[in-house]
C-alpha cells in the first residue's frame, strides 16, 4: 500500500508479506533501483520516504525475491 506520509513530501509505503518473511526491501526508479531496508511493523514491513510529485515505479524484494 502506497499513501501519503505523515509529513509533506513523503510517501509512507507498506507490505505484508506474510508472517515468514525475514526482510523486505523497496526498490524502485526513486532509489535509482538500489535495494532500501524496510522496518518490521506488527506484522507489516513500512517506510517512509521523501519523493516528489510524480509517478513511479517500484517493487518489494522479500526475502531477495
Amino acid at each position: 500500500m502506497v499513501k501519503n506520509g505523515k509529513k509533506q513530501g513523503t510517501m509512507r509505503f507498506t507490505v505484508a508479506p506474510g508472517s515468514e518473511a525475514r526482510q523486505v526491501f523497496l526498490a524502485g526508479d526513486f532509489t535509482g533501483w538500489e535495494p532500501v531496508a524496510m522496518r518490521r511493523q506488527k506484522g507489516t514491513f513500512g517506510l517512509t520516504l521523501s519523493i516528489g510529485p510524480g509517478t513511479y515505479q517500484y517493487k518489494y524484494v522479500v526475502d531477495e525475491q
